[in-house]
């Protein structure tokens, strides 16, 4: 006799699993305790599921701040054992905030040992960039108990394998109050952890905003450096390894120095890291930085500092919008706005390229000629151009399509 549909269903056993899961760290967390997840992190993930004992079964991680104690950051740990979840490991790690986290084996020794960043500062306090607050802390579990092999103070770190020897690495910055921008490739070698090379950056920067490994435009890695300089400008410092060697590649400084800050990333999802940049459109060269409808540019870099441009965009961050540009009126373009209006013009002919309008979603539309591009939370994007709907719809995008 066949089974009805009823009794085939079967409740996942994940989700099963993970209500245990839950309620075991519920209890295992004192009172006023809230979990926390790393500052920089792609993810933000509460539960860490890793392997970092080498039985191949992963163990559930969790990291909490006790908000009614001390307010440092403790590490919970805890096995599978049947159908149950038991805490292994309970422990304080120290700091306020948990900055960054990765899992690797850094000590070679077929397990994944875990390399966390605290903050010595609490959450909303304000510090200066050159007081390092931060140290890096490298665990390996042995038994029911987290064995620290490594500590150092950093600014800003990252674990990956940046001389693609199959062996963890760190490249660690440190910001120091000379104003100095120091960078260290460390790795397990001779059974410890040892400075592979160092970097001295000699700019004058306010501080390291964003610290990342990303790919070049000839398939090697680079560490990337954005930092603040100056009053509100940006600046990106590119390092690759030569022989082992940090060295910094040797690009156009005209190239790297921006008027505002803007992060280095992957803007068009080609693996390839764009470095940022913007210029003043024609007709705004003697308008007021904090006036000027700046056009952004994102470019790649090779590994000999030749750089090609990929992308320009105008971006409206109040409106939660940007417009990417087509090749052919790259740096030939002039913007006028309005306040709820956005004209992007081609030169010399003065053409409109592109004609938007935007009104609040409760809003009536005021022109029958209005055709709707799209919509986000708040607003309504709307054009009265006769072009083809398909061509603003490649251009137009709301800010939060570059973050998903």
């Amino acid at each position: 006799m066949g089974k009805s549909p009823t009794s085939l269903i079967q409740i996942p056993q994940l989700s099963k699993n993970k209500q245990f899961l839950t309620k075991a760290i519920k209890k295992a967390m004192p009172a006023g305790a809230v979990l926390v997840t790393p500052i920089k992190s792609s993810t933000k993930e509460t539960i860490h599921m890793v392997d970092i004992d080498g039985d191949h079964v992963d163990e559930a991680i969790v990291f909490y701040r006790n908000e009614e104690f001390d307010r440092e950051i403790y590490v919970l740990i805890f096995k599978k054992k049947n159908n149950s979840w038991v805490k292994t490991i309970h422990e304080q790690v120290g700091g306020y905030q948990l900055h960054t986290l990765y899992f690797a084996d850094i000590n070679q020794d077929g397990r994944k040992d875990i390399a966390l960043g605290t903050d010595s500062t609490y959450p909303g306090t304000e510090i200066l960039p050159e007081n390092m607050t931060r140290e890096l802390h490298i665990y390996t579990m042995k038994g029911h108990t987290l064995n620290r092999f490594f500590t150092k103070q950093y600014t800003d770190v990252v674990v990956d394998d940046f001389n693609n020897d199959k062996v963890p690495d760190i490249s660690l910055v440190t910001f120091n109050r000379s104003k100095n921008v120091n960078v260290q490739l460390l790795q397990w070698r001779h059974k410890k952890i040892e400075t592979i090379s160092k970097l001295k950056l000699r700019e004058y920067v306010n501080g390291i905003e964003n610290v990342f490994i990303g790919q070049l435009s000839d398939h090697r890695k680079a560490l990337f450096l954005d930092s603040g300089i100056g009053a509100h400008s940006g600046w990106t410092d590119i390092i690759k390894l030569s022989n082992q060697q940090l060295e910094r590649i040797k690009i156009d400084e005209r190239q790297l120095l921006k008027a505002y800050y803007l992060d280095s990333r992957d803007v068009n999802d080609d693996e390839i890291t764009e470095v940022g940049n913007m210029y003043q459109p024609q007709g705004w060269e003697d308008a007021p930085y904090s006036d000027t409808p700046w056009i952004e540019t994102y470019t790649q870099y090779d590994s000999k500092g030749k750089g090609t441009k990929v992308e320009e965009r105008y971006v409206d961050v109040t409106h939660g919008f940007y417009v990417v540009i087509p090749k052919k009126w790259w740096m030939n373009v002039t913007v006028e706005r309005g306040k709820n209006s956005l004209k992007i013009i081609d030169l010399p002919k003065k053409n409109i390229v592109f004609d938007i309008q935007w009104y609040p979603n409760h809003e009536s539309l005021t022109s029958t000629n209005s055709r709707v591009i799209t919509k986000s939370g708040k607003y309504t994007f709307v054009t009265q151009s006769q072009a083809k709907m398909s061509e603003y719809q490649v251009y137009f995008h709301l800010l939060g399509e570059d973050f998903e």
